[in-house]
């Protein structure tokens, strides 16, 4: 049988190229584009083009003195204001650390997960960091800012400018010739220290920043009154709520709280100190600085802080009182349209989001429970001391929908009794991650998507619900649109805008205006949008914070949270004030605080007009507070601030903005093709070791940030194998093409041959769903088998499908799988064939993991006796990854099994990175034989040039050999899948 012909259409298909539809298209361009105009066009093209640009490499490259920009054309404007900014930056950033590096660094553009984000990981791939275009919401920790790009610009390059100080001691000598500096100081400094000193200088940078924001100070505060400040073993992170943040939060008021007490020179010294000729840890290095440990300092910090926090609560007593105890954190809360329920979109420890529905009742079922249970318990025994009444017994959720974990759902809004809204993680056409638009079923949890391909950002609900208004944000441009909830088609309200950050929609109970947060002045302010005079206003409130967030607009008035002071106050009173609720009457211009206290309250909503509900933060979540507010409907209540406000009309803030370049003068050149992409190199080692085979691992390995072109020079030599590995890999849109050279020597007691083979693979994955991949290969190779006495020589030709279908109901995921693999082999004037398939399918609830699969490898034709198929032995970093005779599985001998056809059944159950394994091999006629033990395997995703495929296993294995009789076996291996 030939399949050739076969193969060459697969070539063909797979090869073809497809422009991505990554852009889509308005309401008037799916009426034919009869009514153009220059913004209408695409909604997420770039603004600045060239035709050259367009029609050559998709990626870009901008060279500034100290930096390369890399990034999709896409991305272009984004990466031309990053360039003129980059230079600047890294040499403020620099003297303030007291550090430059000397090289040039390269920064990728991307917004994989549509967030605010950057990353510097020493490990990524040398001098690499990454920046992504979303900015911070206004609600976040990081949203204080008037200008975020300098923010986040120059925390990433803090790190790679603090931790690129090559180590002076003769340890220190090979560093470069390994990994990067800065991976060598990131195991020198605990990460709080890493993380903590790049908010210092960003804040210092900045004038804004973590340090100096009202919400940070708020949540420290809130943290020490309940004694719950991390410990300085948690500074690290812990899985606490919040906890991954405190390396942020508490390790930069930590580090800024040494630079006041002991000079902002002292930790310039310390590290100067840690990468000193004289070896030290950071330990050492900070005890011989300080006179002090460093555990010991911060314990002195956390008691000062803890008394400043007391010393500021004030003698009034905080409002409200617990309303439902939700556990952990709340990401969206809202009152249903006939204001008897809340709509409440809940995440828990472990990152499962659910979607519920509560009435306003009192949970009787669950007081009558507690007490009877208390009644039992003194009936039993009279001595004893009942429990506690608890401060809330929670509501019964009347609706809980689980989502899938990796929708991500936020900002959930009624649409009706039945159906909410939310926002949802969508794979875009470009492969990145973004926000859309989609509605669920409340009672059957039946989710459809509403938007594809707008990334959107907000949004909220139109009076007639017919349509969403909703912020979209693509390659740093913000927009304002309207979306049907029909059939998904949208319309302009605003043109796009580059770099101004948009979030908080709400819209005024009669439809006619919009309230959103966006910046004025260079601090977020409420700006009001009216909708049938396209008018826009800004309120300035006469109060003083830099934290105003959570818009909610209802009859009784425009509800927000602000950390705001009253600009007028005694300034005697420094009494902290926290973040608390405040309103706006929007008829007479006037404003009130509605709680008060240190807590974090936000999300206010009012039923009934006289019950306030709110989220109070602690240090165990945020917990829903409600509070009668009818004294203040009736202002009677004279214990809290209020005063009036101005409104300032505003030119309209969201007309398309000029580019950077209009406004500055331009420094970086013009932009490249990216072509190979800057290529760095390091050198790493393997190793392996069972009770049968050890060897040890040399490997040159390295690439560029997007992975164009990555390579990897492996020799492994072992006491059965001696290998070794030239391996090329490169991705050019949706196509990825693999390439390897080997020289593999086995000299196993059943295996004693030495094969030299070239092999070539070109692969692409189509996204059928959200949750379905069919990946198909096609490939080609040519090897020469060396036999005692004999030489062979063959030629194959491979086609290959994969398709995979994972989704999750909350906690319980489930998928299957299935493959198909067909060989056409020909040599010294034989032909032969080999079919493959297989099915998988597995089932799990949180970390655990129970799962069958079922392969079968079967071979026809005139086979020839090198050509049968051998199953075992150490698969190592030189060892061919791709579909070949050596089925290589380190938990058996090498060739514990040859023959012409092998089938296998597995069972497997694992926990976290643990998995419990049995194994059913049967080969040819032959009985089948058992197996089964456990693996535990750790590895590094394809994410960077030097570690790329880092992969950690240890499996202890007990296996029946062809004499039927129980043997065992023990591995433990370090290697790198690079394919």
């Amino acid at each position: 049988m030939k399949i050739m012909p076969v193969l060459i259409f697969i070539f063909s298909v797979i090869c073809l190229p497809v422009a991505a539809a990554v852009y889509p298209q308005s309401l008037d361009e799916a009426k034919g584009q009869q009514h153009h105009s220059s913004a209408v066009l695409s909604f997420n093209k770039p603004h600045s083009l060239s035709n050259e640009s367009a029609g050559g490499d998709p990626l870009q490259t901008l060279t500034t003195r100290y930096g390369r920009i890399h990034y999709h054309r896409d991305y272009q404007a984004f990466a031309e204001e990053i360039a003129r900014r980059f230079d600047a930056v890294y040499l403020d950033v620099g003297k303030l650390i007291g550090f430059n590096r000397e090289e040039k660094l390269d920064l990728v553009i991307g917004d994989e997960i549509h967030r605010a984000n950057g990353t510097a990981l020493p490990m990524a791939a040398g001098s690499l960091l990454k920046l992504y275009t979303s900015a911070p919401r206004s609600e976040q920790g990081l949203g204080f800012y008037s200008d975020w790009l300098d923010l986040v610009l120059s925390h990433e390059l803090a790190h790679k400018i603090h931790l690129a100080e090559p180590g002076r001691s003769w340890r220190s000598t090979l560093d470069p010739y390994l990994l990067e500096a800065d991976a060598i100081n990131a195991g020198r400094y605990p990460r709080w220290v890493a993380e903590g000193y790049a908010t210092v200088i960003e804040t210092e940078f900045t004038g804004q920043g973590r340090i100096h924001s009202d919400y940070v100070k708020s949540l420290l505060q809130q943290w020490a009154l309940e004694g719950q400040l991390p410990s300085y073993g948690e500074l690290n992170g812990s899985k606490r709520y919040l906890g991954r943040t405190m390396m942020y939060y508490q390790g930069s008021a930590f580090l800024y709280w040494l630079q006041q007490e002991y000079g902002a020179e002292k930790l310039s010294h310390l590290w100067r100190r840690a990468t000193a000729i004289k070896h030290r840890s950071f330990e050492q290095a900070f005890t011989g600085l300080f006179l002090d440990s460093p555990e010991n300092l911060y314990k002195q910090f956390v008691a000062e802080q803890v008394y400043l926090a007391r010393l500021a609560l004030g003698e009034a007593q905080p409002s409200g009182q617990l309303w439902q105890d939700n556990g952990f954190k709340v990401l969206s809360s809202e009152p249903s349209l006939d204001q008897k329920q809340i709509l409440q979109l809940e995440q828990d420890k472990k990152g499962y989001i659910s979607l519920s529905v509560f009435g306003l009742d009192e949970n009787s079922k669950a007081r009558e429970k507690f007490e009877n249970n208390n009644r039992e318990l003194l009936a039993k025994d009279p001595l004893d001391v009942a429990d506690t009444r608890p401060r809330v017994f929670n509501p019964k959720a009347l609706y809980r929908v689980k989502s899938n974990k990796k929708h991500q759902w936020r900002r959930a809004r009624y649409l009706d009794d039945q159906h909410a809204l939310v926002l949802q993680y969508q794979r875009q056409d470009n492969h990145e991650l973004g926000f859309e638009l989609a509605k669920v079923n409340l009672k059957s949890g039946q989710v459809d998507k509403l938007s594809q391909g707008l990334r959107l950002q907000d949004y909220v609900l139109s009076t007639d619900k017919s349509s969403v208004l909703a912020v979209s944000h693509f390659a740093g441009f913000n927009q304002l649109l309207k979306i049907s909830l029909k059939d998904g088609s949208w319309q302009e309200v605003s043109e796009k805008r580059f770099n101004y950050p948009m979030d908080n929609l709400s819209l005024s109970p009669d439809g006619s205006r919009l309230a959103l947060m966006a910046l004025y002045e260079k601090q977020w302010h409420i700006h009001l949008y009216d909708l049938t005079k396209g008018q826009w206003q800004v309120v300035k409130l006469p109060l003083q914070g830099n934290y105003l967030s959570y818009l909610r607009w209802q009859p009784s008035g425009l509800y927000f949270s602000y950390s705001g002071k009253n600009s007028h106050a005694d300034s005697k009173n420094n009494k902290a004030q926290g973040i608390n609720v405040y309103r706006l009457n929007l008829e007479n211009n006037s404003w009130q605080q509605l709680t008060r206290g240190n807590h974090i309250s936000t999300a206010a909503f009012a039923l009934d007009e006289n019950r306030l509900f709110y989220l109070a933060t602690t240090s165990e979540g945020q917990d829903t507070y409600s509070q009668d507010i009818s004294d203040m409907n009736q202002q009677t209540d004279k214990a809290f601030a209020h005063g009036m406000f101005s409104l300032l009309p505003v030119s309209n803030p969201l007309l398309s903005a000029s580019l950077p370049g209009e406004k500055i003068n331009q420094r970086a050149g013009e932009s490249e093709a990216y072509g190979p992409g800057p290529q760095v190199a390091t050198l790493a080692l393997g190793t392996y070791i069972s009770d049968v085979d050890r060897g040890v691992e040399l490997l040159a390995r390295g690439g560029d940030p997007f992975a164009r072109l990555r390579w990897q020079l492996a020799w492994s030599h072992g006491d059965l194998q001696q290998n070794s590995a030239l391996k090329f890999k490169s991705t050019l849109s949706d196509i990825k093409i693999y390439a390897e050279l080997l020289d593999n020597d086995y000299r196993g007691q059943h295996l004693r041959q030495r094969i030299k083979a070239v092999n070539g693979e070109v692969s692409r994955d189509i996204y059928l769903t959200d949750n379905s991949r069919l990946r198909l290969r096609a490939g080609l190779g040519h090897e020469k088998v060396t036999r005692p006495l004999a030489e062979f020589k063959s030629m194959h030709y491979r086609l290959q499908g994969d398709f995979s279908f994972d989704d999750a109901i909350g906690k319980f995921h489930y998928g299957f799988g299935l493959n198909a693999l067909a060989m056409d082999y020909h040599g010294d004037g034989q032909d032969w064939q080999r079919f493959d398939y297989g099915l998988s399918t597995r089932a799990g609830y949180q970390d655990m993991h129970l799962g069958y699969a079922y392969r079968d490898h079967d071979l026809s034709g005139t086979i020839p006796g090198y050509g049968l198929l051998t199953f075992g032995g150490q698969l190592t970093s030189a060892s061919s990854e791709l579909a070949g005779k050596e089925l290589l599985d380190s938990r058996f001998p090498l060739a514990w099994q040859s023959g012409f056809r092998f089938r296998q059944h597995r069972i497997n159950m694992r926990f976290n990175s643990l998995d419990f394994f049995y194994l059913r091999h049967k080969t040819d006629q032959a009985k089948a034989l058992s197996s089964y033990g456990l693996q535990m395997m750790t590895s590094v995703d394809n994410t960077s040039a030097l570690l790329d495929g880092l992969n950690l296993k240890f499996s202890v294995n007990w296996f029946e050999n062809q004499w039927h009789q129980d043997e065992d076996m023990m591995s433990l291996s370090l290697m790198y899948n690079f394919k």
